[in-house]
């Protein structure tokens, strides 16, 4: 399992910092650096002006958003991304154009990871663990989400991201967990 203190975690150190910088830097010049990281689309989707992805936004009404929903990545051997995190739930977002995309994906682990924050005073941690916490706008359970991203050498898992405390899981792909879906970015 990675480590947070290694290259993944450098990079959600730097996106942390960046985004204030960047939002002092361009104060007043109508730039998108400009005001809040997040902005609320008004759609059922926010923007990430930092990372320029488009974010699913979760909601508690039982509807395909809901956040208590949970999917498989898979339906087993041989590992392919066959389950309803892409069957049910993303064909249903790109059926329906939701948000104005038929472009909606389950994100890589570093995508994920963007998403919550380190060093969040009120959170607590395991030992070893560095404490996170998430900002984004909409119901976030702190659980496991699933990522994209398969593990090295492991095709029966993939990596997911803990946002009870930001850790990066491997989870088996035919394990259902929590999804989120993006749109943008690579």
């Amino acid at each position: 399992m990675p480590k947070l203190g290694g290259k993944l975690g450098q990079c959600v150190s730097k996106y942390t910092k960046t985004w204030p910088k960047l939002a002092k830097k361009y104060v007043g010049k109508g730039t998108s650096c400009e005001g809040d990281r997040y902005a609320d689309n008004g759609d059922g989707t926010f923007y990430d002006r930092l990372t320029r992805l488009t974010w699913e936004k979760k909601t508690d009404d039982g509807s395909i958003h809901d956040q208590s929903n949970f999917y498989a990545w898979s339906t087993g051997s041989p590992w392919k991304a066959d389950g309803p995190a892409f069957t049910v739930f993303l064909k249903a977002l790109n059926d329906a154009g939701f948000g104005g995309s038929n472009g909606w994906r389950i994100p890589s682990v570093s995508e994920l990871n963007t998403l919550i924050e380190p060093a969040c005073p009120d959170c607590s941690a395991l030992p070893g663990e560095l404490p996170r916490c998430t900002t984004i706008p909409g119901e976030t359970p702190p659980a496991t989400y699933l990522s994209s991203s398969t593990r090295p050498f492991f095709p029966t898992d993939v990596w997911g991201i803990g946002f009870e405390i930001g850790s990066v899981d491997n989870v088996t792909k035919t394990t259902v967990r929590f999804v989120r879906a993006v749109s943008g970015g690579s």
